[in-house]
C-alpha cells in the first residue's frame, strides 16, 4: 500500500504535465511596480514612521545647532590664538596670561600653564601641559 502511494506521488498526473508545458512555453515577465515615498510611509504605519519623522527632525536640529556652536567656538579661539601670539611677538608675556585667565576655554588654560612656564626647560613645560 505504502509503495503504490509513493509510485502515486512520483508520477505526474495528465494535468501536472499540461501545467510544466505551459510554464515552460510562456517566458515569465517580471511587473515592475512603483511606490511613492507616501505610499512607502503609508505602508509603514504612523505608529513607526511618527517617532522616526520626530527623530529626524531632532538629529537634523542638533546636527545644524552643534555645527554653528562648533563654529562659532573655533571663530573665537582663532581671534584669541592670534591675540596670545601677537602679545608674546610683543614681549608681553603678563598681557597674554592675563588673555589666558580671562577666557574660559580649556586651551586658554592650556596655554596659561605654557606661558608661565617660559624660560624654564621644555621638558617642564610639556609635562606641565599634558
Amino acid at each position: 500500500m505504502l509503495l503504490d502511494l509513493l509510485t502515486q506521488i512520483q508520477e505526474p498526473t495528465d494535468a501536472a504535465r499540461q501545467l510544466i508545458d505551459q510554464a515552460a512555453q510562456t517566458p515569465v515577465v517580471p511587473q515592475e511596480t512603483t511606490l511613492s515615498i507616501w505610499e512607502l510611509i503609508k505602508m509603514g504605519g504612523w505608529y513607526i514612521m511618527g517617532p522616526l519623522a520626530l527623530m529626524s527632525i531632532a538629529a537634523v536640529y542638533i546636527i545644524i545647532e552643534r555645527s554653528l556652536a562648533i563654529r562659532r567656538a573655533l571663530r573665537d579661539e582663532r581671534d584669541f590664538m592670534a591675540k596670545i601670539r601677537d602679545y608674546i611677538h610683543e614681549g608681553k608675556i603678563d598681557s597674554a596670561r592675563n588673555l589666558c585667565q580671562t577666557t574660559n576655554t580649556p586651551v586658554a588654560r592650556m596655554l596659561e600653564k605654557g606661558i608661565s612656564r617660559i624660560g624654564k626647560p621644555l621638558k617642564d613645560i610639556e609635562v606641565s601641559i599634558e
